[in-house]
């Protein structure tokens, strides 16, 4: 055992009050006299007895009480188990939160700053012989580095807020791999942060290394934040209606009402609107716009919200396309009805090719490939169809009378499909559709009762072997589908058990072949995503980019450019951002001078809610070895002082203090001093 003030063991000499108390009795007596006083000498030396036992006592307690108050202002302590030498200089990893949650405010202004104040003192307690890690939410490299007291308070001031976030077993990582690089010291880790919550972990930490969490309280703040978009239709034409779908999630323990929602496209206003959201609960409102010309567009949703304002604007692009490439590959080029109701629409560019014809670098382009009257699939053209949906484009294969069930079948099942069984030839006509699918949304204002569905002479049997990805959307019965839909990777494929010759069927004169036809052409998933959140590693995916040696990509923004890794795949050209992307807004994707796309980023959603883990969670996640430390208002300098010298004692002397004194009360107040009573006859 040590102590932090052994100065005040000089206090020691106080025990001498209660002993010379003790020993000199200042207690007058009044003499009584009396005619026989054999009997009184055995009652005073009984009572002579027990009085001698009972001041004893009490000058013991006095003792140990003072005793135990002059070591509790001496603040005795046990050395830690893992200091190796007095001499011994320590090693300080100080983490501190700089994520956007700590902009949050308290009566001391910001927690960032209040955290750079604390960790200023912490330093204050070190040697100069002790080196030190500043460690942040953005992990770059210089972070690594052993630095003196001087570099470590000029690296605390450039400390600014990040956009970047880590999750609490991601710090203790970077601070044990800090330490085993670097051998020979004490191992102090220090985390300064709002502590927000993250769950129930159990960490892995150094188990050498001391830990102490400098808790930073915020004012409890209400905050709203736009949490998601996206369209209803992820395809979009010149001057057609949008519906955005905008959620926005409030983050107290307060209703809101008339959340205010305001819509930019190109700096223009395009929507208004209000929501009410309960606590801690989202709330879901669409927003509906026209007015759009041909090309990228940049839209902005902002609600209004003070302080916590990171959250409150979301960013995103879009493509309005001038056209919509549409392939259709047949035993011959001629027209035929799936031609000509494409034809009806300007909007889509179709090609009608034969199977010799295909150009498959040009497949991934198209919007829609429809496979119609094709008697065989070869083997290369399947697998690139497979591929093709597989990456998020739409496939309509119509059966053909004389279709080769063999390689329909090949394909379907490497699909994930059903197959042709045989060709029946039997009148039916289609009872029920499936309304609730996207193909039909739109399609009726209202529905008779006494609908008039397609009718047919001859239908393909469909095997039953597909089941979770399989919808049926027009059927006799539900053992007799006339056409399903299935989801394949990304994409959607369309299998009608139906030939389109007018001389076996009517569907490609009915009413219902045209809007079907364009709706399988527009329902094609999100090409590229309307959003990307920074710091998370996404990737994005376009169309492939044909760079030549000396050519690259260029990312660009009003306050940066950068030059992103490029992947080439089988899927299109994939770009890395890594870390390099800094600020969210928009960004520009450039070859030269040509663009070729347009990128949202926007700040991560994790630091929106303002709960934090209470002292049991971190304990229960941080395991043994681990130290909590209110920051408070004072200066945590001493409780830092007496954390890493080992376990402090002198709270336990305070209780014994108060033992004892209350054992001086007691000995007082109720030993009482009787000498026996002896009856007298």
């Amino acid at each position: 055992m040590k102590f932090y003030y052994p100065e005040f063991l000089f206090g020691l000499l106080l025990i001498a009050i209660p002993v010379i108390i003790h020993l000199f009795n200042f207690r007058k007596f009044k003499k009584v006299y009396f005619s026989n006083t054999s009997f009184l000498k055995d009652i005073q030396q009984q009572t002579s007895s027990r009085r001698n036992i009972k001041e004893r006592l009490i000058l013991l307690s006095r003792i140990l009480a003072i005793t135990f108050l002059v070591l509790a202002f001496a603040k005795p302590y046990i050395p830690q188990e893992n200091t190796v030498s007095a001499n011994q200089s320590h090693l300080v990893s100080i983490y501190i939160d700089n994520s956007f949650s700590m902009e949050a405010v308290n009566q001391d202004g910001r927690l960032l700053d209040e955290a750079k104040r604390k960790a200023k003192e912490i330093v204050a307690t070190y040697g100069l012989t002790d080196k030190f890690q500043l460690l942040s939410n953005d992990f770059n490299g210089s972070q690594n580095r052993l630095l003196d007291k001087e570099a470590f308070l000029e690296a605390l001031d450039a400390l600014e807020i990040s956009a970047r976030t880590n999750d609490y077993q991601q710090i203790l990582n970077q601070q044990e791999r800090f330490f085993k690089t670097n051998n020979g010291y004490q191992k102090h880790a220090y985390l300064l942060s709002d502590f927000q919550q993250q769950g129930n972990l159990q960490l892995q930490k150094d188990s050498t290394a001391k830990y102490h969490l400098i808790k930073l309280k915020a004012n409890s703040l209400p905050n709203v934040a736009v949490d998601s978009v996206w369209f209803i239709s992820p395809l979009h034409r010149p001057q057609s209606k949008e519906q955005l779908v905008v959620r926005v999630k409030n983050y107290s323990d307060k209703s809101l009402e008339d959340v205010s929602l305001n819509l930019k496209i190109n700096n223009q206003i395009k929507a208004i609107g209000k929501v009410a959201i309960a606590p801690r609960e989202s709330s879901l409102d669409t927003l509906t716009f026209s007015g759009l010309n041909t090309g990228w567009q940049k839209g902005e949703l902002k609600v209004k919200d003070y302080p916590m304002i990171f959250d409150d604007a979301l960013f995103f692009t879009f493509q309005v396309k001038k056209e919509l490439p549409i392939t259709i590959i047949n035993s011959t080029v001629e027209a035929n009805a799936i031609t000509s109701a494409f034809d009806t629409d300007s909007f889509f560019k179709v090609q009608s090719i034969g199977e010799s014809q295909i150009n498959y670098s040009d497949l991934k382009q198209q919007q829609l490939i429809v496979l119609h009257n094709l008697k065989h699939i070869s083997e290369g053209l399947s697998q690139q169809l497979i591929a093709y949906l597989k990456n998020g484009s739409n496939l309509s294969v119509f059966l053909p009378l004389e279709a080769d069930l063999a390689s329909y079948t090949n394909f379907l099942k490497a699909a994930g499909a059903n197959y042709p069984i045989r060709y029946q030839k039997d009148s039916v006509m289609a009872a029920s559709l499936n309304l609730k699918h996207p193909v039909f949304e739109n399609v009726f204002e209202n529905i008779p009762q006494q609908i008039d569905l397609p009718r047919t002479s001859a239908y393909y049997q469909l095997s039953n072997i597909t089941k979770t990805n399989k919808q049926n959307l027009m059927e006799v019965d539900a053992s007799l589908p006339l056409l399903q839909a299935y989801q394949i990777g990304k994409g959607n494929l369309y299998l009608s058990a139906i030939p389109l010759e007018p001389q076996i069927s009517n569907f490609t004169n009915h009413g219902l072949f045209l809007p079907l036809l364009f709706k399988m052409a527009l329902l094609k998933r999100q090409e590229q995503k309307l959003f990307y959140i920074l710091g998370m590693q996404e990737t994005a995916l376009i169309d492939n980019v044909d760079l030549a040696a000396s050519e690259v990509l260029t990312l660009k923004s009003a306050q940066q450019e950068i030059i992103p890794e490029l992947r080439n795949t089988s899927l299109g050209t994939v770009i890395f951002f890594a870390d390099q992307v800094k600020e969210q807004g928009f960004y520009d994707l450039y070859k030269q001078d040509k663009l070729i796309a347009m990128l949202a980023f926007n700040q991560s959603r994790n630091e929106s809610d303002l709960s934090y883990a209470s002292d049991t969670d971190l304990n229960n996640s941080f395991g043994k070895n681990t130290e909590i430390i209110e920051a408070g208002t004072s200066s945590i300098a001493n409780q830092i002082k007496e954390v890493k010298l080992g376990a402090s004692l002198w709270k336990l002397c305070i209780i014994l203090v108060l033992i004892f004194l209350a054992i001086e009360m007691l000995l007082v107040k109720y030993f009482k001093i009787q000498a026996n009573k002896t009856a007298i006859n």
